[in-house]
């Protein structure tokens, strides 16, 4: 949900205060990457019929961290939110996932991420899921603050 300003990048501290005034016709005080990170969401959620009309799974629900998969009949997408550092794995139902086909369409922060069961490197995450996920079922994902990742699997 995107309330008032901030898709601007207004801030605030709570209460009264938990929103500045919006800019107008002064777009020199608009955030310009938090504006584009909100129109390059907005566009991929039009793009993505998984993401308009698929079907809903939670996979992931931690103190600060969320994770779901839409999915329709021709692909799933996994949607990771974290709001501050978080290492740890998720579980996605379904047909094994296939790394090799899968496409990034947003990520933002500093994450690591693997599928569990694919050829990884120093770069990726270990998946340890002690023998309760299926092969090729479990993505592990570590990141130091907050992030958010958007994986489509074809």
């Amino acid at each position: 949900m995107i309330f008032a300003g901030d898709e601007l990048g207004a801030e605030g501290t709570n209460g009264e205060h938990s929103r500045t005034t919006i800019p107008w016709g002064r777009e020199e005080q608009v955030n310009p990457l938090v504006l584009g990170a909100y129109r390059d969401l907005i566009r991929m959620r039009r793009s993505e019929p998984a993401l308009t009309g698929g079907g809903h799974h939670w996979v992931l629900i931690d103190d600060d961290a969320l994770g779901f998969v839409r999915e329709d009949s021709d692909s799933r997408v996994l949607v990771v939110l974290t709001r501050s550092a978080f290492d740890g794995h998720l579980h996605v139902p379904g047909a094994p996932l296939d790394r090799a086909r899968a496409e990034q369409l947003f990520c933002s922060g500093q994450v690591r991420a693997a599928v569990a069961g694919t050829p990884g490197n120093e770069e990726t995450p270990a998946v340890s899921c002690e023998g309760s996920c299926p092969p090729g079922s479990a993505v592990a994902f570590q990141t130091p603050g907050p992030a958010v990742l958007i994986w489509r699997f074809a």
